[in-house]
């Protein structure tokens, strides 16, 4: 996919750029979406820039596109300081290890104020250990957000905390289904292969059915071993996939702040899930959801997940609108994006488009 960089920044200031390198759509994508649809409803000037194009249509570029959000591929650090180096925006606002790093070093070189979003709760392995490593080591060029308080405990520097957000869709989910969902990345750290365990206990006991939507180094194994889970791979419109859904199941070994947690509950549908990251802080366990123990004994999640099945549709729609609520109360774009607007220095801005929208109202 090309995007030319001159055509989206022709006549054009930009306020603020959310820059992440991305080839697919996950938990930081639907952040940025997020984020960027915020800022432009606002009246601020936000763009996206994607570090390279690592070729197809990219799902995220397709969402802004429709929304009316700009967008552009740097073609790698030496395109970004080029692009900074010639439209100037007034700070980069970077997500994920190697979008934190490059940006905050060119960003810096080019006299650009630049944040940082920390969005994993865990630090990976392998070669992902030690650019989290670097990530973290060279936080101090740039101001930091993290997603947990967890996260901003683990960093060398100070960092703000502030949750992730989702906007609330029109409708909640009504129709409760005999279905149980994971969403996420097929990984160690996510706790797939606990679900997948938990569900081999369950479906001897209830005729339900599990899907996985997400991909992974854990998918091939998982898939081949069980059978009877359907796994979907990853997918762009979740909402729609949730409306089939009873329970959202979440048993990560560590966490940040999940979007898919959110925008479950945003949908009111309840979510199950670990004691880890920013969920004990989300989630009220029996009121608008459940929270369980990590760890690698998966009887406790079976048995929350059966729990669930023998609630009547009244209960489970009850604690749904809970979820919901919680949301609209704590984790809104009214509620976190002033925050994150502070960060930036531009609250000053806020006020003074929020004034403008009052006396509009009032005429």
């Amino acid at each position: 996919m090309t995007n030319d960089p001159f055509c989206v920044f022709e006549g054009r200031e930009s306020d603020i750029w959310l820059a992440l390198d991305s080839s697919g759509f996950g938990g930081i994508e639907s952040h940025v979406a997020a984020l960027a649809i915020a800022l432009k409803e606002w009246g601020f000037k936000a763009t996206v820039v994607f570090l390279e194009d690592h070729g197809g249509e990219h799902p995220l570029a397709e969402r802004l596109a429709k929304v009316g959000v700009p967008f552009v591929f740097a073609n790698g650090s030496p395109g970004l300081a080029h692009l900074i180096w010639r439209h100037r925006p007034k700070a980069v606002h970077s997500h994920g290890y190697k979008a934190n790093i490059i940006c905050r070093l060119t960003a810096r070189l080019c006299g650009v104020d630049s944040i940082s979003t920390f969005h994993a709760g865990e630090q990976g392995m392998g070669r992902t250990r030690i650019y989290t490593a670097i990530d973290e080591a060279t936080a101090f060029l740039s101001k930091r957000i993290a997603v947990s308080s967890g996260i901003a405990d683990r960093l060398p520097y100070t960092s703000t905390v502030i949750d992730n957000f989702v906007p609330l869709p029109d409708l909640p989910v009504s129709n409760r289904r005999e279905s149980i969902g994971f969403v996420g990345r097929l990984s160690h750290e996510k706790g797939i292969d606990r679900f997948c365990r938990a569900a081999d206990i369950v479906r001897e006991r209830s005729d339900v059915s599990f899907h996985v939507f997400g991909d992974g180094p854990m998918r091939p194994q998982l898939e081949a071993h069980y059978p009877f889970i359907e796994f979907h791979g990853s997918v762009t419109n979740l909402e729609n996939r949730l409306q089939k859904l009873r329970l959202l199941a979440m048993p990560s070994r560590a966490e940040g702040l999940p979007m898919a947690a959110l925008e479950a509950m945003a949908s009111g549908l309840p979510v199950l899930a670990s004691r880890v990251g920013g969920l004990p802080e989300l989630i009220d366990d029996g009121q608008n959801g459940w929270l369980i123990d990590s760890n690698d004994d998966v009887t406790d999640l079976a048995n929350a997940i059966h729990r669930t099945l023998e609630l009547s549709d009244e209960k489970l729609i009850e604690i749904g609108r809970a979820a919901r609520e919680a949301i609209a109360s704590r984790y809104s774009p009214e509620r976190i994006v002033p925050k994150i607007l502070q960060v930036y220095g531009f609250e000053k801005r806020l006020h003074a488009y929020h004034d403008l929208a009052m006396e509009a109202r009032r005429a």
